[in-house]
């Protein structure tokens, strides 16, 4: 290996740790907030016009879909599916993407991510041609305690580290092998 090989490898390490340490951030943010619904309404965020819950749940399997992408662990047109199957079958998941979209695009700073965006547009898209939408002011229904919507977050968070966990592991066997 020469010194190049290692610098570069290095780098990317140190990219992926940068990425690890974002998304353990990101995680214990939503956490907190999921914790404490008092924090619901303590900074500015896109309104996805559904219960803070919903809001978070949705945008932690997102997050963890993208994460998946990025490393290469759910290739495009699983994510399509996905998409299609398990956000955009649902009121409250087509409602989520139509209003919080244009955030999710200006967010998507490298190639992967607007990669990312434009996937799951092409799965509404779909989706919609599957099932027409409902008028943007149609009642989404409401979770009726917020326990269980927050045991369920919880339950989709702690699955999301554990995925974060085991890409890590496998990234430094590979690294080391």
């Amino acid at each position: 290996m020469t010194r190049r090989d290692f610098l570069f490898l290095q780098a990317r390490e140190m990219r992926s740790a940068r990425e690890d340490a974002s998304r353990s951030h990101h995680f214990q943010l939503m956490q907190l907030q999921i914790e404490n619904p008092a924090l619901h309404n303590a900074l500015g965020r896109v309104d996805s016009g559904l219960d803070p819950a919903t809001h978070l749940y949705l945008n932690l399997v997102l997050s963890y879909w993208e994460m998946l992408f990025n490393v290469g662990d759910m290739p495009e047109p699983v994510l399509v599916k996905y998409a299609q199957a398990d956000i955009f079958s649902t009121e409250a998941g087509r409602r989520f993407w139509v209003r919080t979209r244009e955030h999710r695009r200006a967010m998507a700073k490298s190639r992967r991510a607007v990669r990312f965006v434009a996937a799951l547009d092409l799965a509404h898209r779909r989706s919609l041609e599957e099932r027409p939408a409902p008028p943007p002011d149609a009642v989404v229904p409401a979770v009726r305690s917020g326990r269980p919507a927050a045991l369920h977050v919880a339950a989709a968070a702690a699955v999301a580290v554990a995925g974060i966990s085991w890409l890590s592991r496998v990234r430094k066997r590979r690294a080391g092998g």
